[in-house]
């Protein structure tokens, strides 16, 4: 069509022009040309052009990894809460709120919180839960209690520290601090409901010394402040709040504080508050009047905690006892003595259950009628170092900077064991069978625990500094420690003497993973001391199989960080964030997969994974998943963490991986299981292992005092005494799950004369462990 429209052209070759030639753009015709069209003649269509298709971005499925369990809480005041109907208990770990059930143990864990949670609060009619943040952007998240949908967030100006909801939940007061300013606001909780910012309904700036606000019970109208000298009672009127101070200069003593704060919640009288204080004293304030009517002594410490339900006045004291009084406070009806000092008690509205926390990282639950206490979890109170799992994977380890080892039950995470060195830094841990488990620590001693008998059984000095990589051989008859010292070294060992047989110069391990074992413990690689380089060595004759270096594999000479083996090939970490999976053959090895920032910071923790996956934890607060095999053709699936994870492991019987921060997160791995894991984990197994499980017992409970005054009717706490606690006794271990896999093995060569070794030493060894009788006596709980 479009050549149909274009005119005649008459070409001539010679000659005049004829009749009907097409003129050219000027008029006039050329000679043996042919002659253009004129420029009115349609033009053809555009063709259209599509863009070329991006290809699709892969990425790891964010459903490889589900937050399942938090072994931490935040042990800060204003963090525990217990239900009204005493069956979940609510608290607080770093960033995340967890919500337990006490029959079952099952957690759900809320996540959204960008900083550590200062303070949290539940409605009496457990419908509304309120829980903030401090930080650099603080904030108040409102959550539906029962779909644990978050209604509203609330940006505050300052750090929330305290938070109260009103009568049927319509409004919550938040206290916020900043650098010597405080502020008290009241919003509607309505408006946040229908996920609308609304203006506050009423603010008013206060005493930066105040610790505490809450609302009157059963009122709107009136809140209640807590300061370090005098109360405050505030009414709300107008937009506006105005405050009455109770003077209480009179009865409180020179040298105490006001520390906690309730209120009387009876319907048939008029509200009164009861405040606590630094010296063991509770002041009984008419909010009426503004007046104290009494002072009663009750602590010869501080108390730390106060709640009021059901005519009872439940206090907690940095001297480790719990007590429930009467509200005559004519002597105490249950007194209870935990490990550690109390930082926070709250009962449910019926007084029947009482949430306990204490500062040595102990939770639990405290029934006032039965006198049973439940322990609803353990946890370390620092930073934690370094993870271990049996080849059984019945029992995993860790150490943390609070000096404590702890030894956990896989199958529902509970803790069996805690030991306490007095003195000494633990800095590594390594499981040699299931019931002996070996550490390190910074003066470079290492020390084997027998975990039936709760002792040290063998104690060995090869190292002159901090240990930082302890493992064990196949079938326990190897050690292989490494250290600051810059040694590597290997033992012989029945696990009662080791020998050194061996020793090699790698990098110091100040905090880095320079030396990693095989997962069919019969290879070694270490980063050798220019640390651009890794040693791969046999576990039985020592001699160096291969050597691989960052200058053939053709890479800037960065220092390496970390090593890890992932079945025949080595995962390399560099002090610039460059991961490289580096494929190991006969006598070469070829970077077969890399990945030039794994982390915006430095990686703190790497993990083979499966077959599949490969694990890496940062100082950017992130758990990654990477595929193995496609590094940097897919991204990672990333996972925030509340800190910076200094160690992972793997669970493969139960698909759960475990990250060790400044707490215990449990993360589901069902993908892990899915993909088809291609290793045995014969591989793993090699140990001797011994049947028998650990008492439950060997656990403290708090001791509970059953104290009845004459001045209190029987008929308020049942006459049955608390009957003896039995001890359980776990169902023994299996010997062994798996069979051993027989592998061909290089002969021992020749015995390799090492001179000036160091001499093993055995010296006295002062063990704090939970001892096994008098249980509820106090002065037992420091025996070494």
């Amino acid at each position: 069509a479009a050549a149909a429209a274009v005119p005649s052209l008459v070409v001539n070759m010679g000659g005049a022009a004829s009749k009907g030639k097409a003129p050219t753009q000027s008029g006039h015709a050329h000679r043996g040309k042919v002659a253009t069209a004129p420029e009115t003649r349609q033009s053809k269509p555009p063709v259209p052009r599509f863009p070329r298709p991006c290809p699709p971005v892969l990425r790891v499925p964010e459903s490889t990894l589900a937050l399942q369990r938090v072994l931490s809480f935040s042990s800060i005041p204003h963090c525990l809460q217990i239900s009204s109907d005493a069956d979940r208990i609510v608290f607080a770990s770093n960033r995340c709120v967890v919500v337990q059930t006490l029959e079952t143990g099952k957690q759900l864990v809320l996540k959204g919180h960008t900083a550590k949670i200062t303070c949290l609060q539940l409605s009496a009619d457990n419908h509304l839960l309120a829980t903030a943040q401090g930080g650099s952007a603080p904030d108040v998240r409102l959550w539906d209690f029962a779909t644990k949908d978050c209604l509203a967030i609330i940006e505050c100006k300052a750090v929330p520290v305290s938070l109260s909801f009103s009568q049927h939940s319509q409004q919550l007061c938040v206290l916020i601090k900043a650098e010597g300013k405080a502020q008290l606001v009241v919003y509607d909780t309505a408006v946040a409901r229908r996920r609308v910012p609304g203006a506050p309904v009423a603010t008013a700036k206060a005493d930066p010394h105040l610790i505490e606000a809450a609302f009157v019970p059963r009122e709107q109208e009136r809140v209640v402040s807590l300061s370090a000298n005098k109360p405050r009672v505030w009414r709300l009127r107008n937009g506006g709040l105005h405050a009455v101070v109770v003077d209480c200069a009179a009865v409180l003593k020179q040298s105490a504080a006001l520390s906690a704060l309730d209120f009387s919640k009876s319907e048939l009288q008029e509200a009164t508050a009861y405040a606590a204080t630094s010296c063991g004293d509770v002041l009984h304030v008419n909010l009426a009047r503004h007046t104290v009517l009494a002072v009663y002594h009750l602590h010869n410490s501080a108390i730390t905690s106060l709640s009021v339900v059901d005519g009872l006045c439940i206090t907690g004291t940095e001297d480790c006892l719990l007590r429930a009084w009467p509200l005559t406070f004519d002597d105490y009806v249950v007194e209870a003595e935990f490990e550690g000092a109390l930082s926070a008690v709250h009962a449910c509205p019926r007084g029947v259950q009482v949430a306990a926390a204490t500062q040595n990282g102990v939770l639990g639950v405290l029934d006032l009628t039965q006198h049973v206490y439940k322990t609803v979890l353990r946890c370390h109170t620092q930073r934690i170092l370094a993870l271990a799992v049996a080849d059984d994977e019945q029992s995993m380890a860790s150490i943390a900077l609070d000096g404590t080892l702890r030894v956990w039950d896989t199958t529902s995470f509970t803790q069996k064991l805690e030991f306490q060195v007095p003195g000494d830094q633990l800095s590594a841990v390594a499981f040699a069978t299931s019931m002996r488990l070996a550490c390190g620590f910074e003066t470079g001693t290492m020390r084997v625990f027998d975990l039936q008998s709760a002792q040290v059984i063998a104690q060995t000095n090869q190292h002159t500094k901090r240990i930082g990589f302890l493992e064990f051989g196949l079938h326990n008859e190897q050690c292989f420690s490494a250290g600051d010292d810059g040694l590597l070294v290997f033992c012989e060992t029945d696990l009662s003497e080791f020998t050194p047989v061996h020793r090699v110069r790698v990098q110091p391990q100040s905090h880095k993973r320079s030396v990693a074992l095989s997962d069919d413990r019969l290879r070694l690689a270490a980063i050798t001391v220019s640390g651009t380089a890794v040693l791969v060595l046999s576990c039985r004759t020592f001699e160096e199989l291969l050597q691989v270096d960052l200058d053939t594999l053709g890479r800037p000479q960065s220092p390496l960080h970390s090593v890890r083996f992932h079945y025949s090939s080595l995962l390399l970490v560099t002090h610039g964030r460059r991961m490289m999976m580096v494929a190991v053959h006969a006598h070469t090895a070829s970077v077969a997969q890399e990945v030039n920032e794994a982390h915006s910071g430095e990686v703190t923790a790497v993990h083979s994974g499966t077959a599949r996956y490969v694990i890496t934890a940062g100082q950017d607060e992130t758990l990654k998943v990477w595929e193995a095999g496609a590094l940097r053709d897919m991204l990672p699936a990333v996972y925030p963490l509340d800190s910076p994870a200094q160690d992972v492991a793997i669970l493969r019987k139960i698909c759960s991986v475990i990250s060790a921060g400044d707490g215990l997160q449990v993360w589901a791995a069902n993908e892990l299981q899915q993909c088809g894991e291609q290793q045995d984990h014969a591989d793993r197994v090699g140990s001797d292992l011994s049947p028998g499980m650990i008492e439950t017992s060997s656990i403290p409970q708090p001791r509970v005092t059953r104290h009845l005054p004459r001045s209190l009717e029987a008929s308020r706490i049942p006459n049955t005494l608390p009957s003896e606690r039995s001890r359980v006794q776990a169902e023994d271990e299996s010997a062994d799950a798996y069979p051993r896999r027989e592998r061909g093995q290089q002969a021992l060569g020749e015995a390799l004369s090492i001179a000036d070794l160091v001499p093993d030493l055995t010296a006295e060894y002062n063990m704090h462990s939970i001892p096994h009788k008098h249980l509820w006596h106090r002065h037992h709980h420091h025996h070494h």
